[in-house]
């Protein structure tokens, strides 16, 4: 474990991650908030009250969404490039939407650059009416939340979403 000091100040401690074939992954645990952090939580909470969703748990600092999904809620991953790396590295393959099971990674994409934006872990398979699935994920380093695929901060990514599952 590596302690550091970031651009605000707060100190942060980095830990040996590694896709499965040995290829670093850099990170970062934090355990504070900022402020303008804090500030977005309240608003996430006023803005999705009511929008049949779930908090899991209380806000948790030390993980984002990535970190949850790909690092057993053990840090931050906050590199794009990195996560392609892991779904490369570690054999991930990508999955029908029409074929996904509980347990599979649903990632939601910038359109326009192909970034990876969102992670999450899929819980459900698709509704039968709506084709909507129930996924958990981590609100930045928010809280993790139960919520329908389309509905939370990143919504506006869902047409581009897309799903994977390890396959060897």
């Amino acid at each position: 474990m590596t302690l550091i000091t970031n651009q605000r100040g707060y100190q942060e401690t980095k830990i040996v991650l590694q896709t499965r074939s040995g290829v670093d992954i850099d990170n970062y645990q934090s355990s504070d908030y900022s402020p303008s952090e804090l500030a977005y939580f309240e608003f996430l909470k006023g803005k999705y009250f009511g929008a049949g969703i779930k908090y899991r748990t209380n806000p948790i600092p030390v993980y984002n969404c990535h970190g949850m999904t790909f690092a057993s809620r053990r840090t931050c991953i906050t590199d794009p490039a990195l996560i392609y790396l892991i779904l490369e590295e570690d054999k991930y393959s990508e999955v029908n939407k029409s074929d996904v099971l509980p347990g599979d990674i649903i990632l939601y994409f910038e359109p326009d650059k192909g970034e990876i934006v969102h992670s999450g872990v899929v819980v459900s398979e698709p509704d039968i009416n709506t084709g909507a699935l129930w996924i958990v994920s981590k609100w930045g380093r928010f809280s993790e939340v139960y919520h329908w695929s389309h509905v939370g901060p990143y919504s506006e990514y869902t047409s581009s979403a897309k799903y994977f599952r390890i396959r060897k």
